[in-house]
């Protein structure tokens, strides 16, 4: 199932939508610079040199994720928490450095196939405050950060983490 199924244009267009919310323009500095922002938003601080949005009309998980000279890309995600499921899907079988932001959540289906193929994962050592219009404020839960084929944090990332899990 594609995004823009899961999706529609008016929930993309909403202010309201929990699905909205950007990764803080702090963390992403300290991300570094991707290849690929597969479920972006103009709102977004990702630095990436292409990236994917449904504002736009276009499905990041249904896309190619490569480099325009067709080799696969370095990739952020930061998916709809509400359905994590095909992205999670999509990441365990991405072959090239990729890293998600996700709410903590190892009861799921999701989560366990996620593990299945990353390098590792960690907690944050503090609730993320997320951005979005008319709502920016800590998150009532905890995230992680899942990394796999061979993408690494920065010190400055790790400083933020518990101590990373393999996969």
């Amino acid at each position: 199932m594609s995004t823009l199924a899961l999706f529609p244009r008016e929930l993309a267009e909403s202010v309201d939508s929990t699905d909205a919310q950007c990764t803080p323009r702090d963390l992403a500095l300290d991300l570094g610079r991707f290849d690929l922002d597969v479920c972006s938003n103009p709102r977004s601080h990702i630095l990436a040199d292409r990236s994917f949005m449904l504002e736009r009309g276009e499905d990041g998980l249904a896309s190619r994720w490569t480099r325009p000279d067709g080799s696969p890309a370095s990739v952020w995600c930061n998916g709809p928490y509400s359905h994590p499921d095909p992205w999670c899907e999509r990441l365990r079988w991405h072959n090239a450095p990729w890293c998600a932001l996700w709410k903590l959540e190892t009861s799921t289906e999701w989560f366990r196939q996620l593990m299945a193929n990353c390098d590792a994962w960690a907690p944050f050592r503090h609730r993320i405050e997320f951005e979005r219009p008319g709502n920016c404020g800590v998150a009532n839960f905890c995230s992680m950060l899942v990394w796999g084929g061979g993408w690494k944090p920065s010190k400055t990332v790790l400083a933020r983490l518990w101590s990373p899990r393999r996969g």
